[in-house]
């Protein structure tokens, strides 16, 4: 029964200097992930949900948004023009096309949300000031 623990520490041994030069050397491309997070594709849940909000079953407001996402990439039509002409949607939901709106809407404990996010990163500097303690002090 210590065989799978002994393996399981030798897998984390080799993992630990991989994901220790990761983070060393990991770089962010904030502009792309701004341009990600501002996309109107980001905001395809939020229709759904707002037809949902209006009475419609998920399963039908899923497949709705869907199919309103795959004609605007089928036929390069913005799909903001689409959400505007869509008689259940219009401009409440052009309005969740807006940039940065998407993702303020993210509000699940562990979401992508800035509400959450600063719970998680409050959470994470507080674990890593206990653990910095514990930890020896890097070879020079």
């Amino acid at each position: 029964d210590k065989e799978p623990l002994f393996d399981a520490i030798d897998t984390i041994a080799l993992a630990l200097p991989a994901v220790s030069g990761l983070l060393r050397t990991v770089v962010f491309n904030v502009e792309r992930m701004q341009q990600a997070a501002d996309s109107p594709s980001a905001a395809a849940t939020d229709l759904a949900e707002l037809l949902v909000e209006r009475g419609m079953p998920f399963r039908e407001a899923h497949a709705v948004v869907g199919g309103i996402v795959r004609d605007s990439l089928e036929r390069r039509v913005p799909l903001a023009e689409l959400v505007a002409a869509h008689p259940e949607l219009g401009e409440d939901g052009l309005a969740l096309l807006e940039k940065g709106v998407a993702v303020t809407r993210r509000r699940t404990p562990g979401g992508a949300g800035p509400e959450p996010v600063a719970e998680q990163m409050k959470n994470f500097r507080t674990h890593l000031d206990v653990l910095g303690g514990r930890l020896p002090p890097e070879p020079a």
